[in-house]
């Protein structure tokens, strides 16, 4: 999701605060523990979804969690 975002433009300059803190609270977290390669591979893969598809992936994804 972190790739089709930035692919799409976001966050937007005005929002960097918030991307601040996404960054240290969740994106960095996640970086360490996958590790820097496997990071930028799903961030690439990610970047190549289309906004519909980035979309119905996140629902699938929240889908399968909340039926756990």
């Amino acid at each position: 999701m972190f790739g089709a975002a930035r692919a799409i433009g976001s966050p937007a300059v005005a929002h960097e605060s918030i991307y601040a803190r996404l960054e240290r609270d969740y994106f960095a977290p996640a970086r360490a523990a996958f590790g820097e390669v496997a990071w930028h591979r799903a961030q690439e893969a990610g970047a190549m979804l289309s906004y519909d598809h980035a979309i119905a992936y996140a629902l699938e994804d929240t889908a399968e969690i909340a039926a756990q």
